[in-house]
């Protein structure tokens, strides 16, 4: 994400800060929390620096969570993690000091620091945080980071390995086809003895496996396009596609539900009205069909009918859990397990779908194997078996 230096007035002086926005304009509406903006520039030099990796950003959430918990002062905490450590930690730790001290709370300077913070880390900081409880919420995001980590590293690597396995596959049934074999054929020996080398099968085989796996190839990239482009595009349609994808929908799905889920139940634990909840989590959600559901939700909550029957994503049972709840501490207690569901199932349907992607890429590869073996060795044997007799 780029980043922008801001050049505002306060207090009679000039001061500048680098924020993390997605367009200038999202750039000025962050400065004017500082003072009177003056100019937004864009910063060229930013992408020179790197983020906190995976275990360098648990160890600074989990440290920062100990710290807060102890009832140290937040200032203090991020002070002392910028001169204990050195690098990205120390780094991140000195730009969330220097949000802080322009008046920006630590939920929110964490989530608007998307280069040390990525995708959901600072949005659950910052989700978690309506519970009161900083340091839970660090801790709560350190979780999410190390499962994550542990996707990347086991199921997340297979998953490419997998998808690499693919592409060599198409590869080999490619080359093998259209260049190895006629050059195969054009060799002397094996061109004065056509009549005796029969490949035809091969080419036969070739030719299906190449329909199986340039097949395979359309299926993945059209359901690369929904989880990404078509949600983007079209998000309630995309989405409504996604939900009938056993295993795949709850892939792409999870993530969004669990923010939005945790978030409700954070916030109606504490006291909040349910419409207020649902409203609050309405202008955070993202386009497409949870957005729906929320705005679905907030109209039945306001003709007096029950919420919950409008969240069609969530599954009967957890519906039905819902509706019953007797009071706001039940909503909350039930919003929570199935959020915290969300994220289990995400992480058994990854971790389920992993093996079973590398098993068909072998497969592919082992085919495509065949292949290139019947079109190289199989006429040089023909030919040589021809001539013994």
């Amino acid at each position: 994400m780029p980043s922008f230096i801001v050049k505002y007035r306060s207090k009679g002086k000039i001061n500048s800060a680098k924020l993390i926005a997605n367009n200038a304009e999202t750039a000025r509406r962050q400065g004017a929390r500082l003072g009177s903006v003056l100019t937004v520039a864009r910063d060229t030099g930013a992408g020179q620096k790197k983020g906190m990796s995976s275990p360098e950003r648990y160890t600074f959430l989990v440290r920062l969570s100990t710290m807060l918990g102890s009832r140290m002062a937040t200032a203090e905490a991020l002070r002392l993690l910028r001169d204990s450590f050195t690098g990205t930690i120390s780094d991140a730790a000195g730009t969330l000091l220097e949000r802080i001290g322009h008046g920006i709370d630590l939920p929110t300077a964490i989530a608007e620091e998307k280069r040390h913070f990525p995708g959901p880390v600072g949005l659950i900081v910052k989700v978690s945080s309506k519970s009161g409880q900083i340091y839970t919420a660090l801790k709560d995001a350190a979780e999410f980071e190390q499962r994550m980590a542990g996707i990347k590293t086991g199921s997340g690597r297979t998953i490419i390995t997998a998808i690499f396995g693919f592409v060599v596959a198409a590869i080999i049934v490619g080359v093998s086809v259209f260049y190895i074999g006629p050059e195969v054929m054009k060799i002397g020996l094996i061109s004065e003895n056509k009549d005796k080398v029969d490949v035809d099968w091969v080419n036969t085989m070739a030719q299906f496996i190449a329909v199986l796996i340039g097949g395979g190839g359309v299926v993945m990239l059209s359901l690369l396009w929904l989880g990404t482009m078509g949600r983007a595009l079209f998000p309630e349609w995309a989405d409504k596609i996604i939900m009938r994808i056993p295993y795949y929908s709850d892939i792409v799905m999870a993530q969004d539900n669990y923010l939005v889920l945790r978030r409700l139940s954070l916030m109606i634990g504490t006291g909040v009205r349910v419409e207020e909840a649902l409203t609050s989590a309405l202008e955070t959600a993202k386009p497409g069909m949870l957005k729906k559901n929320l705005t679905d939700a907030i109209r039945n909550l306001r003709m007096g009918q029950k919420w919950s029957t409008a969240m069609t994503l969530l599954h009967p049972t957890d519906r039905a859990a819902l509706a019953l709840a007797a009071d706001r501490g039940q909503i909350a207690d039930n919003l929570n397990m199935i959020a915290q569901q969300a994220q289990d199932l995400y992480l058994q349907r990854v971790n389920s779908f992993a093996p079973v992607l590398m098993v068909i890429s072998a497969f592919a590869v082992t085919l495509s194997g065949l292949i290139l073996f019947g079109q190289t060795m199989l006429p040089m044997l023909q030919v040589a078996a021809n001539m013994v007799k």
